[in-house]
């Protein structure tokens, strides 16, 4: 379709459509924030419900978004796209899961057993998630083959439960980011910290190794993405800057 005043919602991928934009049938939907990930992404309608398309789906000529509603009605603020399971915050700090099965997402559940207040962003694009809490705990999911996670777990490399990251619990996180192989964490203070695999500066650090909890920048970071090879920081925003893949307020 032309682009018009109308809203309008597209996807990209390089091996897709050559690369162009594939534009998806939004219906009557009205999204107000949207989600990326390494081969899903998501958005969020002004009603609070998920609107999810995949790579897969496109490639089958389904441009349709697949819709989710959290249980409850709760009004979804902020979702991870990973390539095997999804995860979403609610209005009301709970969490959500959504695991694949056999190729296909179908239902979010409640993640329970953690003892917080409220949960109020997660992060992920790949093969692990973050989990921020109110209180400026951390939580992981899924994989630290890279120590994208900074567990060092002895012979652990996958974590199919949520996991404190406790090495994190002397700084007042503000803001998490995960991406493919490294996650980057904001305090309150401006601090940038990060954790994962950097061997292209993908973490503004050269190295050929992983690395655990390094701090990145030391100042006035108000901002900071990391996804598929590249990261990004955003210092002293002046009007402030709102991205992708933040969560939303619906106040």
């Amino acid at each position: 379709p032309n682009i018009d005043h109308n809203t309008h919602l597209f996807y990209v991928y390089s091996s897709l459509n050559y690369g162009k934009p594939v534009f998806v049938d939004l219906e009557d939907h009205f999204p107000i924030s949207i989600f990326s990930g390494t081969s899903h992404c998501a958005a969020i309608n002004d009603e609070g419900s998920i609107l999810f398309i995949s790579k897969t789906m496109l490639e089958k000529n389904e441009t349709v978004p697949q819709l989710f509603k959290l249980p409850n009605n709760e009004k979804a603020t902020c979702i991870a796209c990973c390539n095997d399971f999804l995860f979403a915050t609610s209005e009301n700090g709970r969490l959500y899961s959504c695991p694949k099965v056999e190729n296909s997402f179908t239902e979010f559940v409640m993640v329970v057993g953690i003892q917080c207040s409220r949960f109020i962003q997660v992060s992920g694009i790949s093969n692990h998630c973050l989990a921020l809490t109110s209180e400026g705990k951390v939580y992981g999911y899924g994989s630290d083959n890279q120590n994208q996670l900074g567990i060092h777990h002895k012979k652990l490399k996958e974590f199919n439960k949520l996991a404190e990251l406790e090495k994190l619990n002397s700084f007042e996180i503000s803001q998490v980011s995960a991406g493919d192989f490294r996650s980057v964490f904001v305090t309150k203070d401006g601090q940038a910290i990060a954790c994962g695999l950097a061997n292209f500066g993908e973490l503004f650090i050269n190295t050929k190794t992983t690395f655990d909890f390094d701090i990145i920048i030391k100042t006035d970071c108000k901002y900071c993405f990391t996804g598929c090879g590249i990261s990004y920081a955003f210092m002293n925003c002046d009007p402030p800057i709102h991205n992708p893949n933040c969560p939303i307020s619906y106040k």
